[in-house]
């Protein structure tokens, strides 16, 4: 289920993600059982995936690495509960 906005201000950092279905139909049940954990925000992505026509860019960053463009992350993934 997409991360809902309300969600994201409420769910202090660090928390966990799992992926969702990647068919483009939302089964309701995540396809990746283990979960990442999310350390936190920036304002930009680090490699200036946006260019120079937005200075806006704000993102999650990911324990073992990894970044992701906060608009697809609530997209594709919901938040659970750590196992």
């Amino acid at each position: 289920m997409p991360i809902t906005e309300k969600q994201l201000r409420e769910t202090k950092t660090p928390f966990y993600i799992v992926a969702d279905c990647r068919s483009g139909k939302r089964k309701g049940l995540p396809s990746k059982q283990k979960p990442s954990k999310v350390l936190g925000y920036t304002i930009n992505d680090p490699l200036g995936v946006g260019g120079t026509h937005w200075d806006n860019n704000p993102c999650v960053h990911f324990e073992k690495g990894g970044w992701l463009l906060i608009i697809d992350f609530m997209k594709n993934h919901s938040i659970v509960e750590a196992i």
